[in-house]
């Protein structure tokens, strides 16, 4: 037999959540590689963590609720996962923008997508 009942947030388990339990059980390990002037860079899973929920606290900080967008504005790198990670932690929607897009393309996506916050990897995308 199946229940309709919803469960309980707690336990719910989201991207930040698993994020969070590996970083309590295995917080050495390493999370994410990325390669920063031709050499390797690791981050481990409380690294990880650690940066995933100092992000949400900003988000929280502006303002940002459940249901909120946030428009990540970036090339693939780990700054990209870690605002995802920390906009699911806050309950937010997450939007993606590819640098490569025309500036007017970005100025449409930004003003009819809703997005509260836009994340930006660097001055260019500004």
């Amino acid at each position: 037999m199946t229940t309709t009942a919803p469960r309980p947030v707690t336990t719910v388990q989201t991207v930040a959540t698993l994020i969070r339990d590996r970083a309590t059980a295995a917080p050495d390990q390493v999370a994410l590689r990325e390669k920063s002037l031709g050499v390797w860079q690791e981050t481990t899973w409380a690294g990880y963590w650690d940066a995933v929920e100092t992000a949400a606290h900003g988000f929280l900080a502006l303002g940002i609720e459940t249901g909120d967008r946030i428009a990540i504005h970036s090339e693939n790198r780990t700054e990209w996962v870690v605002t995802d990670s920390a906009t699911v932690a806050v309950r937010g929607i997450s939007m993606g923008l590819y640098p490569t897009n025309p500036s007017a393309e970005v100025e449409y996506l930004l003003g009819n997508s809703g997005s509260r916050v836009h994340v930006a990897e660097d001055q260019e995308q500004v």
